[in-house]
């Protein structure tokens, strides 16, 4: 282990301890009545909330899956060519490469799509 990796290293535990010590002392000064009025109000929403995440979480998992679809294209490309698979496999390289940018999309607008869930 080289030295600029400790200094890393023991500045993210020095950094985790303070921010440890600091939010384990906040505390929610709320009634039990106070919070069933929130969730009252909020159920409403909760439903949408569920069907947003859910659909956006298999949209991730999906794209994220479809990063395989790069070395089934490389070998269609190459091995499958003589089969006629070459231009399968060029739109699969193609899918490939696309899905890192598909995941990154849904990441990004996952906050929006649950705020969507509040508008009218």
């Amino acid at each position: 282990m080289n030295n600029s990796h400790k200094i890393y290293t023991k500045s993210f535990i020095f950094f985790a301890i303070i921010s440890s010590l600091f939010f384990s002392s906040y505390q929610v000064k709320a009634s039990g009545i106070e919070s069933a009025q929130v969730a009252k109000e909020l159920m409403p929403y909760a439903s949408k909330i569920v069907a947003t995440t859910g659909k956006t979480g298999l949209n991730i998992v999906k794209d994220t899956l479809g990063v395989l679809w790069l070395p089934v294209g490389a070998l269609q490309t190459t091995v499958g060519a003589p089969f006629g698979f070459f231009k399968k496999g060029v739109g699969n390289i193609g899918s490939g490469i696309a899905a890192p940018f598909k995941v990154a999309k849904h990441v990004v607008l996952y906050p929006f799509d649950v705020m969507k869930c509040f508008g009218k």
